[in-house]
This record gives C-alpha cells, structure tokens and sequence, in this order.
C-alpha cells in the first residue's frame, strides 16, 4: 500500500515583482527608506537543480506591532531564478499581513524609487514554482 502525503501551505500574501539593476543590498537599503522597514539580511534560500544548487538571498523584516512579515528575494542566481514565470523579474517583495495593506499604494511607493524600472503585484495562484516561497 502506498500512502500519499499531501501539505497544504498557505499561499496567502501579496506578491511584487520589481525590475531593478540594483544589488540585493541596496535594494534592501532603499525599500527600508522609502518604505520605513527594517529589512536585514536573514538567510540564503538553496533550491536544488539537477546538477546544481540555486542560491537566493533573501531579507526579512517583522513589524510585530502590526503583525506583517516583509520578505525581500533574489530571483536570479548563478545557476537559475527562483520564479521561472518571472525570469525578467529581479526581485520579489513578498508581504505576509495580518491587515490588509493598500497593495496600490504599496506599489506606487516602491515605483517611485529612483533606480526602480518597474514594479507590478502578482497573483500567487497561477504560479507553478510557488512552493519556491515558502519558507522560514
């Protein structure tokens, strides 16, 4: 008999993917001033490939007092991207909320960085890497 095992993750944030030239870190640095964040370094996300390993960086913020988890994440690597939908796509800025944010304005605030070319919410569902973004 074989017993299949399904998990089942919530899938329930909002999603932005930003086209920006900029290092992760200066990224970083300018979604914390423009956005009043707090945005450090957190951790490398390793995703395996069938003969290699695909390495994001990714930075973490928690508004405790709001109850909002803001992730910053490479898309590119040496060996792939993350989101294989997005492979123009340099960044995500992925939101987990208690509330709900005004994703528009949200959106708008991070267009007006300077070196930000373009930044547009997504929709989760329709992604077939999705399970890429989920993570600790």
């Amino acid at each position: 008999m074989l017993l299949e095992i399904e998990e089942s993750y919530n899938f329930e944030f909002l999603l932005f993917g930003i086209v920006c030239h900029e290092s992760s870190h200066r990224i970083c640095w300018l979604l914390n001033r423009q956005l009043n964040l707090g945005l450090g370094f957190k951790d490398v996300l390793k995703i395996p490939l069938k003969k290699a390993v695909s390495e994001h960086d990714f930075y973490q913020y928690t508004d405790e007092e709001l109850g909002i988890v803001y992730t910053l994440i490479d898309n590119r690597s040496e060996n792939s991207v993350l989101l294989k939908e997005y492979k123009q796509i340099d960044f995500f800025l992925k939101i987990e909320d208690d509330q709900q944010l005004d994703a528009e304005a949200l959106r708008k605030k991070i267009s007006t960085i300077p070196s930000v070319q373009t930044c547009f919410q997504t929709e989760v569902d329709g992604l077939k890497s999705k399970q890429h973004l989920i993570f600790d």
